[in-house]
């Protein structure tokens, strides 16, 4: 059993538990260490389910020191398919998932060179299963100037993506962004109209979707039906060991209003004004002037003595979960300052009263923007420029959303604290709310549903036209629409340790932003409608595995 798992401590603790089908037995556990920014999930580990050699010429498995994670590899042989081969060396200093170069130096591609590579995907025996599925390319023929290999994938039939030209004696790793799940589903791997040569593939991995619970048993029930074994990870620690706060019946808020207050004196005061409440009454007009109401209070407008425009943020006081959003906004904005963000100018902490004064933003912010409440529409390059920016100032984009539910980190509901990783996951949903122009938290028929449920029902079924604002009217590059969508998705990934950092973010959004750019400077809209983005949508799972 191969299992891809992010240490959330410095140990990690195995126990083996009698379901029902014997007395569990182990003999052997051993640990590998994996580049961290591959084979990331949105939730869960990583079981393998299949892992092939396309075209061994040895025909026969293989793992270290042939392969330098010591993944083990077995060979996939079919009758329709022949076996090229080279006997270079496949570099892939370009590929962080290091395909070894003893399956990337062979291939398979169709005795006639007319038709394409096809193979299905069952999940019959595991219907409830998630999967995540990685193909791997590299050229093994020196082809010559007038030749070409490209082709494109399909899968039921419908365009999924290409076309795609291995570089030579180089590995290329394809795969999906998000899980997929149940159903049968074919796969082609077809040449296109102008490539002389027929299409490859060299290798291929599966994986399932494993969940573990954070504490499998409780000690007192540990018996000879199970083993534990602990496993202390040396120079493989991800992540700190997580501080879990003592939370218990009847909480006291009072307690916590004091906690906070401990907080945001000693932060706010070396760097921000502090107002009084009446000062506060005074900037608002005895708080007249609506501008809209957060997760935990209501936002007004007012003025500051030299008549500088400002919002002001008020505590509820019925609000309870508010004084942890309110001390997440505190910690997050005293981090950062950009110029698309609104700055914190001081802060009011009197009694009962706690309230944030920020910058007004004279010209409206992004929601209004996207709501068409401001003079126009913003199309998708514009919107694309904006997050970039942003992503380049190293945070997101919206004006003090740290403490609003649905923006926050769920991480810090158990750790009580905002790191880099959670400005991450902030940006992921407001970027879903600049693709789509939909609210974080929308209410139909009583039912409130999150953006990221929302987006991953639809990016299941591949739809991504009806994620993207249809007041864009279909007016942006698809390829351009897919890689955002795939960057926001991978923002919200419940393990922080595998989210992107923000300078990976800017790095994608970049590419975005020279998609779309691309295509208005072709002057015509690109017909591809289902391009390189369908690497996230729901593909199905795993391959027949071959008898070992």
């Amino acid at each position: 059993m191969d299992i891809i798992h992010v240490l959330q401590a410095n140990h990690l603790h195995v126990c083996l538990v009698n379901t029902g089908n014997g007395i569990p037995l182990i003999s052997a556990l051993e640990l590998r260490l994996l580049n961290s920014t591959t084979y990331r999930t949105q939730t869960g580990s990583l079981e393998l389910f299949t892992r092939y050699d396309v075209g061994s010429t040895t025909r026969s498995t293989f793992r270290f020191k042939d392969d330098a994670y010591d993944r083990i590899w077995w060979p996939y042989i079919r009758k329709d398919w022949t076996q090229i081969s080279t006997s270079s060396t496949v570099g892939s200093e370009e590929d962080q998932y290091e395909p070894p170069s003893l399956a990337m130096s062979t291939a398979g591609t169709p005795v006639n060179a007319s038709q394409s590579l096809d193979f299905y995907i069952d999940s019959t025996s595991l219907p409830n299963a998630q999967f995540y599925l990685y193909m791997h390319f590299a050229e093994v023929e020196k082809l010559l100037p007038n030749e070409t290999r490209a082709f494109n994938i399909s899968y039921n039939g419908k365009y999924w993506y290409g076309p795609l030209s291995p570089a030579y004696l180089s590995s290329n790793t394809l795969y999906t962004r998000s899980a997929l799940t149940g159903g049968d589903y074919r796969f082609s791997i077809y040449k296109t109209a102008d490539s002389t040569h027929p299409p490859i593939l060299n290798a291929i991995e599966v994986y399932m979707v494993k969940e573990f619970l954070q504490s499998e048993t409780i000690q007192e029930e540990a018996s000879a039906a199970s083993l534990a074994i602990l496993i202390v990870a040396l120079g493989a620690l991800w992540l700190k060991r997580r501080k879990l706060p003592a939370v218990g019946i009847g909480q006291n808020t009072n307690d916590e209003h004091q906690n906070l207050a401990c907080i945001s004196d000693q932060s706010l005061e070396s760097r921000n004004r502090q107002f009084t409440f009446s000062e506060v009454q005074k900037m608002t007009n005895n708080f007249t002037r609506v501008l809209g109401k957060g997760g935990f209070g209501t936002v007004f407008h007012g003025y500051l003595d030299n008549r500088t425009e400002v919002a002001v943020k008020m505590l509820s006081h019925s609000s309870v979960q508010g004084y942890k959003q309110f001390q997440a906004e505190v910690k997050l904005l005293l981090r950062v300052h950009h110029r698309n963000l609104t700055s914190l100018i001081g802060y009011c902490n009197e009694g009962t009263n706690l309230g944030l004064i920020y910058e007004y933003m004279a010209k409206g912010n992004l929601a209004e923007h996207l709501s068409g409440r401001g003079n126009r529409i913003l199309n998708w390059e514009e919107r694309l420029r904006t997050t970039l920016e942003a992503a380049q100032g190293g945070t997101h984009v919206s004006a003090s959303i740290a403490g609003t539910p649905g923006y926050l980190d769920p991480e810090y509901y158990t750790s009580n604290r905002l790191t880099e990783k959670s400005d991450v996951y902030s940006f992921g949903i407001v970027l879903l709310e600049v693709i789509s122009g939909r609210p974080v938290i929308s209410e139909t028929n009583n039912e409130r549903t999150h953006i990221s449920q929302w987006v991953s029902s639809l990016l299941s079924r591949g739809d991504v036209n009806n994620i993207v604002d249809p007041r864009l009217q279909g007016d942006f590059d698809v390829n351009s629409v897919w890689k955002a969508v795939e960057l926001a998705m991978s923002c919200l990934t419940y393990n922080s340790t595998r989210r992107p950092n923000m300078n990976e973010v800017a790095t994608e959004l970049t590419q975005c932003l020279s998609k779309e750019r691309a295509r208005r400077m072709r002057g015509q809209e690109n017909e591809s409608q289902d391009s390189v983005g369908m690497i996230s949508m729901n593909l199905g799972t795993t391959l027949s595995p071959l008898p070992r």
